[in-house]
């Protein structure tokens, strides 16, 4: 008989579309913004120092997902 851990793990969904970056659904209608943070890499500012940047109280960016929309733009 399976536990209740495994049945919880076996019965989950992944959230949302794994294409779409958190950086798109933030920042999406500003490409201000989208410019300022592909410009402050270029200054090679770290993920993490943008991230702080774009994070608010209610709203925390993380340097991963910095990271991962420079990457798909083409920017390390």
């Amino acid at each position: 008989m399976k536990s209740d851990l495994i049945a919880s793990l076996e019965s989950l969904e992944p959230r949302g579309n794994r294409n779409v970056h958190r950086i798109v659904v933030l920042f999406g209608d500003q490409p201000e913004v989208l410019d300022a943070i592909r410009q402050a890499r270029a200054r090679k500012c770290s993920f993490g120092q943008i991230a702080k940047a774009l994070s608010t109280p209610s709203t925390i960016v993380s340097a991963h997902a910095v990271q991962n929309w420079l990457a798909a733009q083409g920017i390390d």
